[in-house]
């Protein structure tokens, strides 16, 4: 077998034993001539063992859960509930828009439709060309313009030069006379727009003038007038304004006999109602816009000096007329003496 196989034959070793794999002395074999290729050896692979598992997959990651009031969360279906509500809007917008396109297209498609029927029946109903032309803008000044023009257009009308040109100049005066009518019109609404504005100008100005007097009317007789003046003029403006058109309707039955109320009949008006409201509310109107007395200022008093320590006087040397005075009892002082012993206690400080 072994020289089948090209394999040298296996020598004794001194042990008894041969070595079948190498030879002791290898030499060059024979190599046996083959039509078939050499059989390649693959690595071999060490069979799997019966009991074993195969391995488990690696556990796959779970999204972090959100709580459903987080604020991200709470955000973003906002947002949502914000872009539904525009897409809604904007869905009944267009459908509005496509309603009222068709509602139009179909009354244009109506209009043409009746236009289309009675032009067909003008043949048998001339007199529908009148409600045409009505339709169309011409007025009933317009239809003697117009018939010469048709006049114009016949065969007699044909016949006589110049009377299609006639006509057609007729009916182009009749329309520039239209045209004249309408720009007078304009300017005529014009002109009353004009004038009403002057006047609510000339009113506003003799307001302005009217509110200055009143103004400078108000004095110290007047403190919940200067007092509203002062915090809300223009509001006292308007109801002081309100009070000179009331006393001006009550003056007289009509606008003859009316009499315009002078300023300070306005401003009392104002004092008497204001002082009503406050009245209401608990509130004395005298005395709650009377002005506050100005602080008294802190008296000081300066430290007074020490006296000053002085030598008791000597006493005085009796006269001739005190000489005979029991002792015990002081004598009677002389008027030049008081005088004499006052000024010499105001000149120490004593008094």
């Amino acid at each position: 077998m072994a020289q089948l196989r090209g394999e040298a034959p296996a020598t004794p070793t001194p042990s008894g034993s041969t070595a079948g794999a190498v030879p002791a002395h290898p030499s060059p074999a024979p190599v046996a001539e083959s039509t078939s290729p050499a059989p390649t050896s693959e690595p071999a692979t060490a069979p799997a063992p019966a009991d074993a598992t195969p391995a488990a997959a690696p556990a796959t990651p779970t999204p972090t859960e959100i709580a459903e009031d987080h604020p991200a969360l709470v955000a973003l279906r906002k947002q949502e509930q914000h872009v539904r509500r525009q897409l809604a809007a904007e869905r009944d917008k267009f459908a509005a828009d496509m309603e009222r396109d068709r509602a139009a297209h179909q009354a244009r498609v109506a209009k043409a439709e009746s236009f289309e029927s009675r032009v067909s029946q003008l043949k048998a109903d001339p007199a529908a060309l009148i409600d045409l032309l009505t339709d169309a803008g011409f007025g009933e000044a317009d239809f003697e313009p117009l018939g010469k023009l048709l006049y114009g257009h016949s065969p007699e009308g044909q016949k006589q030069p110049g009377y299609k040109a006639v006509a057609h100049q007729s009916l182009a005066q009749r329309q520039l006379a239209d045209k004249v009518a309408a720009l007078e019109k304009q300017l005529g609404e014009a002109t009353a727009a004009q004038q009403r504005a002057a006047q609510e100008a000339q009113v506003r100005a003799d307001l302005d003038r009217w509110y200055a007097v009143v103004t400078k009317a108000v004095g110290d007789d007047a403190p919940l007038a200067r007092a509203a003046m002062a915090k809300n003029p223009d509001r006292v403006r308007e109801r002081m304004t309100a009070l000179a058109e009331r006393l001006w309707t009550q003056s007289g039955p009509s606008d003859d006999l009316r009499d315009a109320p002078t300023p300070t009949q306005v401003i009392r008006a104002y004092e008497s109602e204001r002082a009503a409201e406050l009245e209401e509310l608990g509130i004395d109107p005298k005395t709650a816009f009377k002005p506050a007395a100005p602080p008294r200022p802190a008296v000081t008093l300066a430290p007074s000096a020490p006296a000053a320590v002085t030598t008791p006087p000597a006493p005085p040397t009796p006269s001739p007329a005190t000489q005979g005075t029991p002792p015990g009892k002081a004598p009677p002082m002389t008027r030049e003496e008081f005088l004499a012993e006052l000024a010499r206690r105001k000149a120490g400080g004593e008094l």
